[in-house]
């Protein structure tokens, strides 16, 4: 979505955005670690926590959140491996679906290369460097 070139989002604002939302998502659905959205960033606190002495409860969401009856200690171990793979895949899907059919891909809309031509800049020398100067 961010760097679909029909968005017309210019291309220094979408790391900013694109970060924006990573950390909108962490802030708002991860438990305690704040790693559910990657699999590697979530797995090795639990293993470490494992053999530290907590148990298999770790790997369970009764261990981080009260109000939730998972009872199943698997359901907290596999959703945070499987589930951001899937949910990327939707995502991608429904963007499709929602957005992306209904914007046009007219050659005036689409522009992907922002460089100037050549014969557009004239270089100029002061001291020891160049400098290139849009006319």
């Amino acid at each position: 979505m961010f760097t679909d070139p029909r968005n017309k989002i210019p291309p220094a604002v979408q790391p900013v955005v694109l970060i924006f939302s990573i950390i909108l998502i962490a802030v708002c659905v991860t438990a305690n670690a704040g790693g559910e959205i990657n699999p590697a960033r979530d797995l090795g606190p639990k293993l470490v926590a494992f053999t530290v002495g907590y148990g298999w409860d770790v790997f369970s969401y009764l261990f981080i959140f009260t109000f939730i009856s998972v009872t199943e200690i698997i359901s907290g171990f596999l959703i945070p491996i499987f589930v951001p793979f899937a949910g990327a895949a939707f995502g991608a899907w429904f963007y499709h679906l929602s957005l992306g059919i209904h914007i046009s891909d007219d050659k005036d809309h689409c522009k992907t290369d922002d460089r100037m031509e050549m014969n557009e800049v004239s270089r100029v020398t002061i001291g020891k460097s160049r400098i290139a100067i849009a006319k």
